[in-house]
């Protein structure tokens, strides 16, 4: 499966996110980027770096100062009107980061040892509830879609499964999967996600409220 990457800057021992976030100008203009800065009256201040790169949308970078983490995560790539397009899909989204990320985050990393976290493209369901793939594979693996009661019975133990585990499946991961791997159709894929969603938000109800 491929998704968007995620991308983000740390600060160092004794350096605090504004001074991060005025190095990272720094860097984006000698760069040739335009930039603007948006700013707060917290710590939460924004980045916004346009980006030409040959045969990509022209597009704006958004980075967005996260306090509590003390990073500076690209939180965001949006086509500008000039561009003519109204959706940036993974691959182009991808190149954008990473063009950026080469241009000045890396260069950053060398010149002060600012550490950089960054996710792939490509990533795989285990990737995402590692405690709880086994349950799902178990599911999948048999006949989930006869309505046996074991195979009702592999679902529920899924379900709870990923609940004890605390493990969080978003539902455009999880219908991808099964679309991708297993080729079910788009009522069956809507019914289990349904499911999924709704026996998860019930098992979390029980947590909160199951002394009454």
């Amino acid at each position: 499966m491929k998704r968007y990457k995620e991308c983000s800057l740390y600060c160092i021992e004794n350096q605090d996110l504004q001074s991060l976030l005025d190095l990272v100008m720094q860097t984006s203009e000698s760069k040739g980027y335009n930039i603007e800065r948006f700013t707060s009256f917290s710590e939460n201040d924004s980045l916004a770096v346009y980006l030409h790169e040959f045969g990509l949308p022209y597009s704006r970078l958004i980075i967005c100062a996260d306090a509590e983490k003390q990073t500076l995560p690209i939180v965001n790539i949006v086509p500008m009107p000039e561009s003519k397009v109204s959706h940036i899909g993974h691959s182009e989204y991808n190149k954008l980061l990473d063009s950026f990320r080469k241009k000045v985050y890396d260069v950053i990393k060398e010149q002060y040892g600012n550490r950089i976290s960054e996710t792939t493209e490509e990533y795989t369901i285990e990737d995402i509830i590692p405690l709880s793939y086994k349950a799902l594979n178990n599911w999948l693996s048999a006949y989930p879609l006869s309505g046996h009661p074991y195979d009702e019975e592999r679902w529920d133990r899924f379900i709870v499964t990923l609940h004890k585990n605390n493990e969080y499946l978003p539902i455009q991961d999880f219908e991808n999967y099964i679309k991708e791997k297993y080729g079910w159709d788009d009522e069956d894929i809507d019914k289990f996600s349904s499911k999924l969603e709704s026996e998860l938000k019930l098992l979390e109800y029980y947590d909160r409220n199951g002394h009454l």
